[in-house]
């Protein structure tokens, strides 16, 4: 019987000791969640640049996220690095705050290489964390995270760049043909397509109407991507209807990189009506004291020639 009773302790020790574990493992399962909301990231977790130069200038975009974006965030950015501190900039600038339900905040980092910077591999460390003294209503504990920087500054230039997006633009007739190009640098000195070329063709496609070509002198700073408006000069004057166009956008060897063909439209023509609704009733009014100025200059100009006359 003795050994009955002891069997029963044990199995009430056992049950006990489950029951205790079932239960914490139920508590930790629902605290933990809410702990993970409240969390505080970043992404990406590194900015790593291998082919920068002296005078690079590079400008990347890290999110910061929260698990919890309930409430608005006061926030600071630290930079912990010996040498390279003072390359560093950030946007927004200094404390500032993420907006109560914005989950994933942008950051942009700008990395400016001095002119006189020494070649070599160049660490730092980004902390972005939560301010709790700054924040009206945001959360009252620091959160933070952490970016590693890694810039690499050589004497190797890497000239590359891509035409990421290209369209031929609706104008008014007597307008020129308009291509809108967006161009991407990835190199690390400013560069950009050299030239482009136009061809016009009638509202089906078939019969070539005109062709022109322009010279690109504008350069895309490196690592960098910039919006670019190209006009074509042509023989003839375009009146409304449709038309075709393909235009061709080359680098500086001659090579055709990006090449697009669609039709486009010539709407009617400006004209006065929309001359003076483009203009506004700012731009009327300074033409028409401009006007007034001119026809006063030359009234006094009419009088002084007059009395001049009738003393001879």
């Amino acid at each position: 019987m003795k050994g009955i009773h002891e069997w029963r302790r044990i199995g009430k020790r056992i049950t006990t000791n489950s029951l205790q574990f079932v239960l914490f493992i139920f508590v930790a399962i629902s605290v933990f969640p809410a702990v993970g909301e409240a969390g505080f990231g970043v992404s990406p977790p590194s900015i790593k640049e291998t082919r920068l130069v002296p005078g690079s200038r590079v400008t990347r975009t890290i999110y910061l996220i929260q698990g919890n974006p309930e409430k608005e965030v006061a926030m600071d950015v630290a930079v912990e690095s010996k040498d390279i501190k003072d390359w560093l900039s950030f946007e927004p600038a200094g404390s500032f705050t993420i907006p109560a339900g914005v989950q994933q905040f942008p950051l942009k980092v700008t990395v400016v290489v001095p002119e006189d910077a020494e070649l070599g591999i160049y660490k730092a460390f980004i902390r972005p964390s939560t301010n709790p003294e700054n924040a009206k209503s945001g959360v009252a504990i620091s959160l933070g995270g952490r970016i590693d920087v890694e810039l690499t500054v050589g004497n190797d230039v890497f000239e590359s760049f891509t035409i990421t997006n290209i369209n031929i633009e609706h104008i008014r007739a007597g307008e020129k043909p308009k291509v809108e190009i967006e161009v991407e640098n990835t190199g690390n000195v400013p560069t950009g397509p050299s030239a482009a070329s136009f061809e016009l063709f009638n509202k089906f496609g078939d019969i070539r109407l005109a062709y022109g070509d322009v010279e690109i002198k504008e350069e895309i700073a490196s690592f960098a991507k910039r919006g670019l408006t190209i006009e074509f000069p042509l023989s003839v004057r375009l009146a409304e209807g449709g038309y075709w166009g393909n235009v061709k956008i080359y680098d500086d060897t001659g090579r055709s990189i990006k090449e697009l063909r669609k039709p486009f439209t010539v709407k009617e023509g400006i004209g006065f009506t929309g001359f003076m609704a483009g203009v506004g009733f700012t731009g009327m009014m300074k033409t028409g004291l401009w006007a007034l100025g001119g026809f006063f200059v030359l009234f006094i100009f009419f009088l002084l020639f007059r009395k001049r006359r009738r003393r001879k």
